[in-house]
């Protein structure tokens, strides 16, 4: 995680070896391995009053080329406007009406030319065919089912997800939904009777938070950069970019409570870049901008701004 906080240029596993003391083969192992995602970023709930919170739920294009990487195939992105080839992962957060802020929870490969065998969850008995997308993205809430109730059983998505087959798959796991009613009016529901109109609306706005952290970790922290052909690596690599991006914004969040400073995540990453690399001398900050140079010189205990 260090490694990718700290680092500028493509983010893989040629880099990692040469950026650190472990050797290239380590990082390639270590990113088969399984890590319990959800435990691991609850830690940064404390950040959240909690009050009026769901899960947003988001599925975000990955670009990516080449012949035998696993789940490539044709998904929509958002950014272009149209069906592109690439990568897709379904992205799970923490929203908060109240301090407009989303926790990254976990993110999951959209597996369309998987069909997963065995008996099929309830859930599923009002989906059609066995690979639809929709039948993917209840998959992925159900084998997390467990971790998900334990914060919250309200989830938050947009317009694509308002159909019956995804409701009443959620409704079957114990959770109701928030979302809006079609895509050109805003009329917004929920599946839970007992909200107030406006915390529905607040909760609604919020989850717009998370695509902030994709884009964030597409900028910064190396979304896009791995280029392994397993699964389990390229899970592990998603949920670690997004993961960084989250415990930067939780370090940043403590420094504008305890000093008062407001910094970006691209800030941060500089200063811990800095810091790592020993460069705290005047000369480094001279080629920043001058207002950006005086929040880190105040931060590390270097001189004022006045003898820059």
């Amino acid at each position: 995680m260090l490694i990718y906080a700290t680092t500028f240029i493509r983010i893989n596993f040629s880099q990692m070896g040469r950026l650190s003391s472990s050797c290239e083969q380590r990082y390639r192992q270590n990113f088969e391995k399984k890590f319990n995602w959800i435990a691991f970023n609850k830690f940064f709930l404390s950040m959240l009053p909690m009050r009026r919170c769901a899960i947003a739920l988001d599925p975000n294009f990955i670009s990516k080329s080449g012949k035998h990487t696993p789940g490539l195939a044709y998904f929509w992105s958002g950014t272009a406007g149209t069906i592109k080839r690439g990568l897709e992962i379904l992205g799970f957060a923490v929203v908060d009406a109240d301090s407009n802020d989303a926790i990254f929870m976990c993110a999951k490969q959209t597996r369309a030319d998987k069909v997963d065998k065995g008996r099929r969850p309830d859930c599923l008995k009002w989906c059609k065919g066995n690979s639809s997308l929709i039948e993917q993205y209840l998959r992925a809430i159900h084998s997390n089912k467990t971790e998900f109730l334990k914060t919250s059983n309200l989830f938050v998505a947009d317009a694509f997800f308002s159909i019956y087959p995804f409701v009443e798959g959620l409704a079957t796991m114990g959770f109701n939904i928030e979302g809006k009613k079609t895509q050109t009016r805003k009329m917004f529901f929920s599946t839970d009777t007992t909200m107030e109109a406006i915390d529905i609306f607040d909760i609604y706005r919020a989850r717009f938070q998370e695509e902030f952290l994709f884009r964030n970790a597409k900028g910064f922290m190396g979304l896009e950069h791995c280029q392994a052909r397993s699964e389990k690596k390229l899970d592990f690599a998603f949920n670690m970019s997004l993961a960084t991006v989250k415990m930067v914004k939780y370090m940043a969040h403590r420094m504008e409570i305890e000093k008062n400073i407001k910094l970006s995540v691209q800030d941060m990453k500089i200063m811990f870049c800095a810091l790592i690399k020993g460069l705290t001398n005047l000369k480094f900050f001279q080629s920043m901008p001058h207002s950006r140079a005086t929040l880190y010189l105040i931060y590390i205990g270097q001189p004022s701004s006045s003898d820059v």
